[in-house]
């Protein structure tokens, strides 16, 4: 295996799966990656440096390590394909070996059911039977089946009491009981607004959207560790970036395990705040980035 070379530290990948973006990652962990098989041949890297989206199997310096990857694979599934000749070739040797003693069952098993019938002595001639035999038996008179109709249930639907509202009085202060809900509400969308007439029929492109990732992504880093040290526990979750087509660009949602505080979010958007891309025709997009804790 050839090492990553000095150069190669100073670049950081993401990649795409499920519709998802990950990362950023060293390319000393896209290879572990490989290793673990979590990415392949096809699977999508940006390289943020280069601003570029690449297949898997077109970085040359991954190359080696996809090869070695697929080689392991190989092998694991010629062993397990012998492993698995060799369980056939037992089970038919023991079943060559129990066959004797299965026929000779089966033949002893043949022979005394023949024998029985052989042996059993033939039933008495009906001739010889008293004339009033039949004419003993009685049978009880069966009483007719009465037609059963089924009445339809009725069902009466009752009101349901509407839920109450609860809420929750917030305590002054910051820190681990400074815990709430991160539902942050999606921005109105602004009808009056011509997309395609002020972006001059421009679309969202993927370059747009790596800088705003490159560009929240360290502010976001920020706000979690910061989280970390105030919650223990803290796994990091999923941070929801609306991206509308003037340009603008709004946190409409934090997913986190447990939920974020009130601190987490408002760092969240003062990091967040002031990004703008430019104008582009259709509707807005959300980007989904997701930002866990390592060991946690």
């Amino acid at each position: 295996m050839s090492k990553i070379k000095p150069d190669d530290a100073l670049e950081r990948w993401m990649y795409r799966k499920d519709g998802m973006d990950f990362g950023p990652f060293t390319s000393k962990e896209i290879q572990g990656l490989i290793e673990k098989r979590e990415i392949w041949a096809d699977t999508e890297l940006y390289a943020q440096r280069k601003r570029q989206w690449f297949k898997v199997d077109t970085v040359p310096r991954f190359v080696e390590y996809l090869t070695e990857a697929m080689r392991k694979e190989a092998e694991a599934r010629r062993l397990a394909e012998m492993a698995e000749d060799n369980a056939t070739v037992e089970r038919q040797s023991k079943r060559s070996h129990q066959l004797p003693f299965i026929i000779g069952g089966i033949l002893a098993v043949a022979g005394g059911i023949a024998a029985f019938f052989l042996i059993k002595p033939p039933p008495p001639v009906l001739a010889s039977y008293p004339s009033h035999y039949y004419r003993d038996i009685s049978f009880e008179t069966l009483l007719p089946v009465l037609e059963l109709k089924a009445e339809a249930i009725q069902i009466q639907a009752e009101e349901e009491e509407a839920p109450k509202a609860v809420t929750k009085k917030r305590r002054g202060g910051t820190g681990r009981n400074n815990q709430v809900a991160a539902k942050l509400e999606a921005p109105e969308l602004d009808l009056s607004y011509d997309a395609a007439a002020a972006s001059g029929g421009r679309t969202l492109t993927h370059e747009d959207l790596g800088r705003i990732q490159q560009a929240v992504t360290p502010g976001l880093v920020h706000c979690f560790r910061s989280e970390v040290n105030r919650t223990p526990g803290f796994e990091g979750g999923v941070v929801r970036i609306h991206v509308i087509n003037k340009g603008t660009v709004v946190v409409s949602g934090v997913q986190t395990t447990p939920s974020a505080s009130s601190d987490l979010v408002s760092c969240i958007k003062s990091r967040t705040s002031g990004i703008k891309v430019p104008p582009f025709a259709g509707a807005s997009q959300i980007m989904k980035i997701p930002i866990f804790i390592q060991g946690s």
